[in-house]
């Protein structure tokens, strides 16, 4: 009779053991903190860490100490993003159940100048989390949107006023400071369209923009407009009998607003704006001035610049201008040269306002009460070229209006005959050159808050000396002038308008170094060429211009150069690792500062263990290292870094 037998296998003993089955995955049930800063110390609670042979937070591996099957210690990475935390055993990964959140970093924001219920984004990383903004320490938080974990988008609270400060991103990691500040300025109404462009009176307009609450005007020009104010940004008008070409103004209780682009009347054309000529004002002048060279003696030569203004100048105070000259030779000549120390002294040239003995072709606004200064540098922008910068102001009581129908003098420029020939005499007077009156800035009080830049010639922006020079520009009409230019650290904006041409081309140098084509550039329905430059270097001088067809002849334009600003360094801790010599530490730090910086490290009960005099090391990033006077365990530890009273501290873990 056959017997069964029972299998050894349904005799088995099973142990069950609370966790992970064997060959299961390692299972995360917590993270202790669950937010924190870069290299931030975190214990990992689960089961089933035996043998871990990774710890990733998001997508960076870091270091790590496997304490038990049931704990790991770890440092979240020294550039840690946030997001979830694995654990890779052989077995498999598992992931935490929530994102470690680590503190957030603001790589740059836009605007860069703001006021009230302006909208300001915020590009970097770490966003998600953030539970409060702060804009330039002001008590009240800002109203705020995560679009996703690289961008944020503030509105910049109510009441704020003006200033400038720091933008504070919080998350449960920390706070993050903006690496500039943000500058704040009063809520003032601002026009940013208006549609159609142009037309007759009775064309009906729609003006766009911000703060139109409680208009009190709308003028085209001078000439007042009947509106409605549709809305706290829209304004619907119709423009006014007598309309002539010029730009919009728009007036509240908190100031005016003046359009970016003049309204276009068809057969009127626009009057306001500069020129430069020889003798007198304008039309009234020549565009050349020759001279034999042959004498030191007789009236001196002289350069009229002249404007017709803008609308809403209602109180000139006086005007800023600058006049550059460039020469038709590599080098400017000894008899442009003008000032202490220079061949022509101080002697050769003089600048005023004062009209008062004529000529008197346009107005004279000054009634010889003003009184200025100038300073004229040689080779500014270059070995062939001078600039010459002048300011004045009407003695205080006399400011008052002008009008947009007439041109004005602004200044005279008086060129000596002095040491033209003989002993002692400077040569290069034969030599060409053209002289470009390149602005005129109308300053008024601050509270009228409008102080125009002009750089648009009415009838021609330029003059030449000993006949004209390949390198003047066209002749007026102008094709294209520089409007606006804005500097970052990281970027350049240039905007330039443009009267007939549709496209450009873009030409770039370095410093003093060679001119190159970088693109072409293609005008809007605005009438405005622009360019966004990020391909920049803090420190560094970058000149630009415009190269276009005039008939069978290229010419050069709206030429400018910027400097681009060195972004400031801030004091900071940036990691901390071990060295194969267990009593040294290696440090990578950023010094705010050339002064003398000094480095401590602490252990987790405060106890000093080690300290370096950082000396002799400029502003920026540097990896130095710290040797402590015995080894140093697995641990944890605290770098202070400290300069100028300034002081930042981070913690670490060791790990042998």
């Amino acid at each position: 009779m056959r017997r069964l037998i029972p299998s050894l296998g349904l005799l088995s003993v099973l142990l069950f053991v609370p966790g992970a089955q064997a060959g299961s995955p390692p299972e995360i049930t917590s993270l202790e903190p669950v937010a924190g800063i870069p290299e931030q110390q975190v214990t990992i609670r689960g089961v089933g860490f035996t043998g871990a042979t990774e710890v990733r937070f998001a997508s960076m591996t870091t270091t790590f100490t496997v304490i038990s099957d049931i704990e790991i210690v770890t440092v979240s990475p020294p550039d840690a993003r946030t997001g979830k935390v694995f654990v890779t055993t052989p077995a498999g990964t598992g992931e935490s159940p929530e994102a470690f959140i680590v503190r957030p970093v603001i790589l740059s924001f836009s605007p860069t100048v703001a006021t009230e219920g302006d909208q300001v984004t915020l590009t970097g990383y770490n966003f998600t989390g953030t539970y409060a903004v702060g804009v330039a320490f002001y008590p009240a938080g800002a109203v705020f949107t995560v679009i996703s974990d690289a961008e944020l988008r503030l509105i910049v609270p109510a009441g704020i006023g003006a200033g400038s400060g720091p933008i504070v991103v919080s998350n449960p990691g920390g706070d993050a400071y903006s690496p500039t500040d943000i500058i704040l300025v009063p809520p003032v109404p601002v026009i940013t369209s208006f549609a159609p462009s142009g037309g007759p009176e009775g064309t009906p307009v729609t003006i766009q923009g911000l703060r139109f609450t409680d208009a009190t005007s709308v003028r085209f020009r001078e000439i007042e407009a009947t509106y409605i104010v549709e809305s706290e940004s829209e304004i619907t008008t119709v423009a006014p009998p007598g309309v002539r070409t010029g730009r919009i103004t728009v007036t509240t209780p908190l100031g005016s607003a003046v359009s970016p682009n003049a309204f276009i009347v068809p057969g009127g054309p626009e009057t306001e704006g500069i020129n430069l000529s020889w003798d007198d004002c304008g039309e009234a002048g020549e565009i050349n001035k020759t001279f034999a060279c042959n004498t030191n003696v007789g009236a001196p030569f002289v350069l009229v610049a002249s404007f017709t203004p803008p609308s809403g100048i209602n109180q000139l105070v006086g005007i800023e201008a600058v006049v550059d000259f460039r020469t038709s030779v590599p080098m400017i000549p000894d008899w442009w040269w003008h000032g202490v120390g220079y061949c022509r002294g101080t002697t050769g040239l003089s600048v005023s306002s004062d009209f008062t003995a004529g000529p008197a072709s346009c107005d004279d606004y000054w009634g010889g009460l003003a009184a200025g200064g100038f300073f004229y540098e040689p080779q500014y922008l270059g070995p062939d070229r001078a600039r010459l910068s002048y300011q004045t102001a009407i003695a205080p009581g006399n400011e008052g209006p002008v009008s947009t129908d007439i041109e004005y003098y602004a200044f005279k420029v008086n060129l000596l005959r002095s040491k033209t020939t003989g002993t002692g005499s400077c040569s290069g007077c034969a030599v060409p050159m053209c002289i470009v009156l390149t602005s005129i800035q109308l300053v008024q009080p601050d509270e009228a808050g409008f102080n125009p830049v002009m750089n648009l010639p009415k009838d021609r922006g330029f003059v030449s000396w000993q006949g004209i020079t390949p390198n003047c520009p066209n002749f007026t009409p102008v094709l294209a002038s520089l409007v606006s230019a804005e500097v970052e650290p990281g970027r350049v904006r240039l905007e330039w308008l443009t009267e007939e041409i549709t496209s450009a081309r873009l030409e770039r140098r370095r410093g003093t170094g060679d001119w190159a084509t970088v693109t072409e550039l293609r005008a809007g329905g605005d009438h405005k060429l622009r360019y966004e430059d990020v391909d920049v270097t803090p420190g560094t001088t970058l000149s630009y211009r415009l190269a276009v067809m005039a008939g069978s002849r290229e010419i050069l334009l709206g030429e400018t150069s910027v400097t681009i600003p060195v972004e400031q360094k801030r004091l900071a801790l940036s990691r901390t690792s071990g060295c194969s010599d267990p009593r040294t530490v290696s440090v990578s730090l950023t010094l705010a500062r050339a002064t003398p910086a000094k480095l401590e490290l602490f252990d987790v009960g405060g106890r000093h263990v080690a300290s370096r005099s950082l000396a002799g090391l400029g502003p920026g990033e540097h990896e130095v290292q710290l040797k402590a006077d015995r080894p140093l365990g697995a641990g944890v530890f605290f770098m202070r870094l400290s300069q100028d009273g300034e002081k930042v501290t981070r913690r670490f873990a060791m790990t042998r």
